[in-house]
């Protein structure tokens, strides 16, 4: 079935407004500041096959994990979802979790018996349980020290929530009002969206959804080599350096290499430092998704950033590194090391395309928690 680019468009339209519905219910129903008021958060909604199509209007560093995480969940449940489950899993390792704190929950999304789809939430929780409130502490030396790690599991079965799970992660976390609440808050946003889905595929019909996504797909990955394609060919590198975090004072390099091939964009990590000792150390899924918001930077036009781009982006990388983290290395505070993987991106990206691409960044956010003891003996947590 051919889909015209009429109904390409409102398709790819309806489906952002989904996704961005799940963002706006899971911002009412959540506890907590960080997804209330810091919208530390990422919505997406992906096809049968676990392509992501589109995304809400959240969290770039975040949105092109996602992918990583669809893919972890399918090979973890080989056998498939029912209607009524929802995945929970927060192991950076396996993929898509971007640290600890990170949430990502995903459901199926039927249609009288049909797989059509998933939609997938990503949100960040105020604690993680571990050494040090909030899950972000840079002396971190391993993940055993940064909170419970929870590989795919189901939250949900059928429809019916796993108190006991819930349960197991209140009691590894020092404010479980507030991160069950905003685990509760994630179930029901994925909740709104499968209803709005239902509804949009009702009115555009089964065929049209199934092939407009294979549609969304195909024309996201046309313009990207298209405008990549109008590029010269060429290859270049930067390197950046984190300061102050190691013990001893030293200096970390941070060298990325760029190279336009024709229609794709080859970002090559393999220069990077082995893992640190402390938990500035980030997964590929991290990395990787800095390298799409690179590409989506190049491309700069209005089409959905999705898996489309991702074929036409090569991610290389050495495992055991600070850009290809492994088991057990820390990864809390991983977010100082992708701003410096993004300014290395953007100088190397700046001699090969210098107009479209930004200057360097102010170095990245301090993220401050506090926490400690109300009078009635009760812990508090803000991030």
């Amino acid at each position: 079935m051919t889909v015209d680019p009429i109904d390409r468009e409102l398709l790819v339209n309806a489906l952002r407004g989904v996704a961005d519905e799940m963002a706006v219910s899971l911002v009412r129903a959540s506890y907590s500041n960080v997804v209330r008021d810091h919208l530390d958060f990422s919505t997406a909604l992906f096809d049968r096959h676990g392509q992501q199509v589109v995304q809400g209007t959240c969290l770039a560093a975040q949105l092109g994990s996602l992918p990583f995480a669809m893919r972890a969940i399918l090979k973890w449940f080989p056998e498939g979802l029912d209607p009524g489950d929802v995945v929970l899993t927060n192991d950076p390792f396996l993929g898509g979790a971007t640290h600890l704190p990170d949430f990502v929950t995903a459901s199926p999304l039927f249609y009288e018996d049909d797989l059509l789809g998933y939609a997938v939430i990503l949100a960040h929780k105020l604690d993680i349980g571990g050494a040090s409130a909030g899950g972000l502490a840079m002396n971190s030396p391993d993940i055993f020290h940064e909170g419970i790690r929870l590989p795919p599991f189901k939250i949900m079965t059928g429809g019916v929530v796993s108190e006991s799970m819930l349960g197991l992660i209140g009691a590894n976390v020092r404010v479980p009002e507030k991160v069950l609440g905003d685990v509760r808050a994630q179930l029901a946003a994925l909740h709104a969206g499968q209803q709005s889905f239902l509804e949009l595929t009702a009115r555009f019909g089964r065929d049209v959804m199934v092939h407009g996504m294979d549609a969304i797909l195909s024309y996201s990955e046309a313009v990207v080599r298209q405008r990549l394609s109008e590029l010269p060919d060429g290859k270049a590198s930067w390197t950046e350096y984190l300061d102050g975090i190691m013990p001893d004072g030293s200096s970390v390099p941070v060298e990325v290499a760029v190279e336009i091939s024709g229609d794709r964009l080859i970002v090559d990590y393999t220069s990077m430092p082995s893992h640190l000792p402390i938990a500035a150390n980030a997964t590929i899924c991290n990395t990787a998704s800095v390298a799409l918001f690179a590409l989506a930077v190049l491309v700069d036009r209005d089409v959905p950033v999705n898996d489309g781009f991702n074929r036409c982006l090569d991610v290389r990388s050495t495992p055991g590194t600070i850009a290809n983290a492994t088991y057990p290395a820390a990864v809390g505070s991983r977010g100082i090391t992708l701003y410096r993987i993004w300014d290395a991106l953007a100088g190397a990206l700046g001699k090969l395309s210098p107009e479209r691409v930004v200057a360097g960044g102010d170095g990245g956010s301090d993220i401050f928690v506090f926490s400690g003891k109300r009078p009635d003996g009760s812990s508090f947590v803000l991030t």
